[in-house]
């Protein structure tokens, strides 16, 4: 697999993100701040934690890629930042099974509420 796919799946991946922030108030960095939003609301014995796995062209994690895609393709595109060629790479990697990559990082959050004495 060359470079130059793989950065061109990043591209699209970031054109999603920015779109989805753009007209959906999506925040793909909000789990870095999950625990200080927890602590806020006075919660104690915070913790939190990531996962992530890698996913290859074909398996469930890139149909959801390849979907998400298809559906704001119009929005990426009209966003400027991808083409349509870009955009088609993107979605035939997410049918290659020699194609894989880092999923997206899912951040879990937990507190307490403090006990009254």
């Amino acid at each position: 697999m060359t470079s130059g796919l793989r950065e061109t799946f990043e591209r699209v991946l970031d054109a999603h993100n920015t779109v989805l922030a753009e007209q959906h108030a999506f925040d793909p960095y909000y789990g870095r701040r999950v625990v200080g939003d927890l602590g806020e609301v006075g919660l104690t014995d915070l913790g939190s934690q990531g996962r992530a796995g890698i996913w290859r062209g074909g398996d469930a994690g890139t149909t959801v890629w390849r979907l998400t895609f298809m559906q704001l393709r119009e929005l990426m595109l009209a966003s400027g930042l991808v083409s349509e060629a870009e955009i088609d790479e993107a979605l035939a990697l997410c049918e290659d099974p020699s194609f894989g990559f880092l999923s997206q990082i899912t951040i879990g959050g937990w507190g307490r509420r403090p006990t009254r004495d």
